[in-house]
Order: C-alpha cells, then sequence, then structure tokens
C-alpha cells in the first residue's frame, strides 16, 4: 500500500510543478514581465528596485531643477526691466545735468526718477509661487523694506537672506532657487570714499562701511579768537548763526594804524573802537561775524589773531552729530538710522556745507535713485553750480549701478544655460535607468511561448500518465 500511496504522491507533486509552472509563465505572458514578485528573481528583483530608486531619484532633481529654471527665467526678466528702467534713469540725470530747460525742468525729471524707484523697489519684491525672488533663503518675507516721509520713499532696507537657498538639481549638483538682492543690487567692494564738496574735510585712516553715497553735513558751532585779552577782538553776536567759518585754517589781521580788520585774505573793513559787530568775509566767500567794540586802541600795526571754529559733523540723520574741536585726521560719523559709519580726516575743514561722499566701488541701487531725485528737488539748498557738477557725478555713478546689474543680467543668462544642460543629462540617466528596468524585466516573449507549450505538453503527459497508473487492477498483473 505503501508504494502506491508513493506513486500517487509524486504524480500529484509532478502535476502541481507543471499547474505552477504554467500559471508563471501565463502571469508573465499576460504582464509582459518576468519578474512580478521578488521571489520570481530574487537578483533580479533587488537590481530593479535599485533602478526604480535611481528613477524617482532623478525625477526629484528634475522637479527641484523646473522650480530654480522657473526662478531663474522670471529673475532673468525682471532683471532686464530693471536695467532698463536705470539706463532711463541715467538718461534723465544726463539731460538735467546739461542744463536743458534749466531749473524749471528739474522737477518733472524728480518725478520720473521718483516713478522709476517706485518701480524697481516693487520689481526687487516680486514673488513666485516658491517664494521671493530676491530674498535668498528668506523667501518667505519681501527682501526689501520701505520706509516714507511724506509719501515718497526715504530709505530701503534689505531684510533678506545673506545666503541663498541651495537645492539639489543632479546628482552631487546644488544650485540656488533664489537671489540674494543684497549682491546684486548693492556692492561692498570699497575703496578710500571721496569727497566732492567744498567743506575741507577728507577722507580718515578708519575703514568707512557706507554704501554709495552719502552727505556730510558740516555746521558752525562756536567761533573763539586767540589772544582775545591782547587785542579785544571777539566773535560778534550773531557768529554762532552767521559764521560760516570752521576750523583751525582762518585768522583776522588787525590794522590798528588804519584801523582795520579783515578775515584771511578778505577785503579790510574799516571800525571804530566801540562800535557794534561787523560782517567780514574772505576771497572764498566764508563770513564770520566780530565784535569790534573792545578792540585794543592802542595796538600799532598788523596784528593776526588765529581762530578756532569748532563745528558739528553728521551724515544722514543730523540728531547723531559729533562735535569737533580739536580737528583730528580721523573721526568716525555715525548715521542714526542706518549705523553706517564714516571716517573722516576733520583737520583741514575750513567751511560749513553739504559735502556729497561717494564710497567708491559700493553702490545702493535704490539710495542712488533716492539720492537723484532729492539733489534734482535741491532739497538741501545748494547753489546751481554746485548741483550741476553734483548731477553730472550721479549720472557718471548710476553707470557702475548699470554695469552692475547688467552683470548679474548675464550671470543669470548662464545658468540658464546650465540648466538647460543638467536638464538633457537628467533626461539622458532616466532614460538610461528605463531601458536598464525593461531589459531586466521584460519577457521574451518567443521564449515564453517554447517554455509554456513545453510545460503544457508535460502536464499532458503528466496527466495521461497518472490515468494510465490509476486505472490498472490486479488483472492486469496477472495477464
Amino acid at each position: 500500500m505503501s508504494g502506491w500511496m508513493s506513486v500517487y504522491r509524486n504524480m500529484i507533486t509532478a502535476l502541481q510543478t507543471h499547474t505552477a509552472a504554467i500559471s508563471r509563465f501565463q502571469e508573465e505572458v499576460s504582464s509582459g514581465s518576468r519578474i512580478n514578485r521578488p521571489s520570481d528573481d530574487p537578483n533580479a528583483a533587488w537590481r530593479v528596485m535599485n533602478l526604480q530608486d535611481q528613477v524617482r531619484s532623478l525625477d526629484a532633481f528634475n522637479t527641484n531643477l523646473q522650480t530654480v529654471t522657473g526662478n531663474l527665467e522670471q529673475s532673468s526678466s525682471i532683471l532686464q526691466e530693471i536695467s532698463d528702467q536705470l539706463i532711463s534713469a541715467k538718461q534723465l540725470m544726463t539731460q538735467a545735468a546739461s542744463g536743458t530747460g534749466g531749473q524749471t525742468a528739474q522737477a518733472p525729471i524728480a518725478e520720473e526718477i521718483n516713478s522709476i524707484l517706485e518701480q524697481v523697489v516693487s520689481l526687487a519684491n516680486t514673488k513666485s509661487t516658491s517664494g521671493y525672488l530676491f530674498g535668498g533663503d528668506k523667501g518667505e518675507v519681501a527682501p526689501y523694506a520701505i520706509e516714507r516721509t511724506g509719501g515718497s520713499i526715504s530709505r530701503i532696507t534689505y531684510q533678506g537672506s545673506s545666503l541663498a537657498g541651495a537645492v539639489p538639481v543632479a546628482p552631487g549638483v546644488s544650485d540656488m532657487a533664489s537671489l540674494v538682492g543684497s549682491d546684486i543690487f548693492s556692492s561692498s567692494e570699497r575703496k578710500t570714499p571721496v569727497f566732492l564738496g567744498q567743506t575741507g574735510a577728507a577722507a580718515g585712516s578708519g575703514t568707512s562701511n557706507i554704501i554709495g553715497s552719502v552727505w556730510l553735513s558740516v555746521q558752525h558751532v562756536q567761533t573763539q579768537y586767540l589772544d582775545t585779552s591782547a587785542t579785544g577782538v571777539l566773535a560778534g553776536n550773531s557768529s554762532a548763526s552767521g559764521d560760516t567759518i570752521v576750523g583751525k585754517g582762518h585768522s583776522v589781521t588787525i590794522d590798528g594804524v588804519a584801523k582795520t580788520i579783515k578775515l584771511d585774505d578778505g577785503p579790510a573793513v574799516s571800525y571804530t573802537v566801540g562800535g557794534a559787530d561787523l560782517q567780514l568775509h574772505n576771497a572764498a566767500g566764508d563770513k564770520a561775524y566780530v565784535n569790534v567794540s573792545g578792540i585794543n586802541p592802542a595796538l600799532a600795526g598788523q596784528v593776526k589773531v588765529a581762530i578756532t571754529a569748532s563745528a558739528k559733523l553728521s551724515i544722514g540723520s543730523s540728531a547723531n552729530s559729533v562735535t569737533v574741536t580739536n580737528f583730528p585726521t580721523n573721526m568716525a560719523v555715525t548715521d542714526s538710522q542706518t549705523g553706517k559709519v564714516l571716517y573722516v580726516n576733520a583737520q583741514g575743514l575750513t567751511r560749513i556745507g553739504a559735502e556729497p561722499v561717494t564710497a567708491t566701488g559700493t553702490f545702493d541701487m535704490f539710495q542712488s535713485l533716492i539720492d537723484e531725485r532729492d539733489l534734482l528737488k535741491n532739497t538741501r539748498n545748494i547753489d546751481a553750480t554746485t548741483q550741476s557738477d553734483l548731477l553730472t557725478k550721479a549720472a557718471d555713478a548710476m553707470d557702475v549701478v548699470i554695469h552692475g546689474t547688467t552683470e548679474h543680467l548675464a550671470a543669470v543668462g548662464s545658468r540658464l544655460q546650465a540648466m538647460d544642460s543638467l536638464k538633457t543629462s537628467l533626461s539622458n540617466l532616466k532614460s538610461g535607468a528605463t531601458d536598464q528596468i525593461n531589459t531586466v524585466e521584460e519577457a521574451d516573449v518567443a521564449q515564453l511561448a517554447a517554455d509554456l507549450a513545453r510545460e503544457q505538453t508535460l502536464y499532458q503527459m503528466a496527466l495521461q500518465t497518472s490515468a494510465r497508473m490509476l486505472n490498472l487492477s490486479l488483472l492486469d498483473y496477472i495477464k
């Protein structure tokens, strides 16, 4: 009996084996894949899973690449528009500096500059679907904060990040998803500041951190005459508010015989002992009010009296001024609003005034436009000649701003070309991985047909053999 059971089990096993093989071949024919579960071919399944991971990784890279490319394309368009606006501003400043139309034409030009300022600030605060384009890796915050005075922009502050958000765009390659506005619209490759006014101020030895252009305000505080006890000359009653001299480079010369007094190389003015205040001026037009009522009547010949006129210096907000009495070669003048510092050599100060100072090698696009607008409006009441000269310098300075923007526009264009190359590389890598997956997974239809036919034949043979074995009886053996 045990022999028959063994034969029976062998027949059942054979039928099951052929049935499983037929089922597997039919599944492969139906799916077109020879690996439908890891157990079909563990080594090939492991290789396919690695290749599929590679494809998913390439898809993620491609998504990041599309985001970066989209941001760069939008940034390129905006930079081109800003560049066009700056070129228009340069043309307007050149027109104003030429004097065409006179000073009456400057007001409408100032309004056009103001309109350009409003437009470029709005463009610099452009937001894409992934965040603000020029805020670095702080894409959720508008990069430029605007302050207004009387409805007009008076100050613009960068509040974005100094770091660009880098994202992986290809295996081993990362690129910036956004741009850093402070790198594009300003520059800090500083050199020695240039003083463009007539106050006598010069660059100190310290490293100033101002950007672009600032105005140094020099104001008179107090005039003191040396040897007062001997000469009797004093500062006049109008000296504090009327004197325009500062520093240690001035003097008055008293002629006790001719009864005249003069300031530096200016004209001699007659005085009377016991007389009132006199207004003196030198050849440069600097003024000093002198009290001559107490001049010593015994003075004989000419007496030169040295002067020390203290001053008050400030940049930006005059609320944070510094008083200078000893006129050092290096003193710090700080803007209370921005915290920026200008180091000044005060030794050569001679007169009051608003002195434009340019931080060579640096620029700030927004502040340049603000300064140009205010210069056209002449908010500091400078004379026409000085204003014309400053307008010419402002027009030249705009070239630096335009050049900086154009350089970054070209850089963005180069990055776009690199993104196109990466896109092609990713596509090729994905196609290669997909082809390998197909090569490993795809079933050989012709071979499957032959294998299936073979298994079906073997299955039929097993069925026939089993049937014959099961129909045997004792009589078959007797015969």
